[in-house]
């Protein structure tokens, strides 16, 4: 599954960091020889606590790609549907971002 992004070098702007790389402050570690990603998530509120993670939008948009890759090889509407269905949630979690920035509360450990 892994060989399906051995070209991806980024997602959403966090670099990819690969076992045996140095890893400065990194949020995603691919070791393709374990068959391994690790996501480290977003802990608290970024006005709080700085960046220290992906956001679930990071994840979401990681899973799309990886799925692209494996219908390019292995086309399926089953694949096409899954697709459009994690673009759809990423454009969710953008709206609920921008909605959130309109109000103030953005970074912050508020509704």
């Amino acid at each position: 599954m892994l060989d399906t992004i051995k070209d991806l070098k980024d997602i959403n702007g966090f670099k990819i960091h690969r076992h045996g790389e140095p890893f400065l402050g990194q949020f995603i570690l691919i070791q393709e020889d374990a068959n391994l990603i690790t996501f480290k998530l977003q802990n608290g509120a970024t006005k709080d606590f700085g960046l220290n993670g992906c956001s679930f939008n990071t994840v979401v948009s990681f899973l799309r790609q990886v799925l692209t890759k494996l219908d390019e090889k292995h086309p399926s509407v089953h694949n096409y549907a899954a697709i459009e269905h994690l673009k759809s949630a990423y454009i969710e979690l953008e709206k609920r971002k921008a909605d959130r920035e309109r109000r103030g509360v953005y970074g912050k450990d508020e509704t």
